[in-house]
């Protein structure tokens, strides 16, 4: 099961790795726009 993008909801890309860090924990991100 992919994993969610933190911002927006929608699947993560494979081989996608745009982590943001939210309240000391790492989170993913789909997209360069939602990483920002």
């Amino acid at each position: 099961m992919p994993q969610s993008c933190f911002h927006c909801g929608l699947p993560v890309p494979e081989h996608t790795h745009l982590p943001i860090v939210y309240d000391n924990q790492e989170q993913p991100t789909c997209c360069v726009g939602c990483q920002a």
